[in-house]
């Protein structure tokens, strides 16, 4: 179900194996101005979605597939660790998959974002290819029903 659609992102809500997760698509360039945008029109999405996915699991993923952008720089990713990441974590985040982007100097900054919050509750991982990110999330909920 498509939840926000723009020229740079597309946000929806996917399911694999009966459990709903967010899947991010960007693209392009991403300046402050713009990123900074995206990422808080973004959470007024999350605000009013997530409470209705939440009634039904513990864990949620957000899945960004950021492969398609072409330059974002280490102060965005510096500025997502502290101030956005909290606000993740609020919603009802659990864990980010994140899909590197194909431009080098992109990929560098995006894999300065992994990492676990300082509460231990929202954890990203950066991974290379889709089927990764997603076996990855799924490792983790199969752990946590045993």
């Amino acid at each position: 179900m498509k939840l926000y659609t723009s020229k740079m992102l597309d946000i929806s809500i996917e399911d694999m194996q009966g459990q709903p997760f967010i899947k991010e698509v960007w693209s392009g360039v991403l300046t402050e101005k713009i990123f900074k945008r995206l990422i808080y029109d973004s959470i007024e999405v999350y605000e009013k979605y997530l409470p209705n996915i939440l009634n039904r699991q513990e864990t949620l993923l957000m899945y960004a597939n950021v492969s398609g952008i072409t330059m974002i720089r280490n102060e965005e990713i510096e500025w997502l660790e502290k101030e956005i990441n909290p606000i993740y974590e609020r919603l009802g985040f659990t864990h980010q998959a994140v899909v590197m982007p194909s431009s080098f100097f992109a990929s560098q900054a995006v894999l300065n974002y992994e990492g676990v919050s300082e509460s231990g509750k929202f954890i990203t991982n950066v991974f290379k290819d889709e089927l990764s990110a997603i076996r990855w999330y799924f490792k983790k909920i199969n752990k946590a029903l045993q």
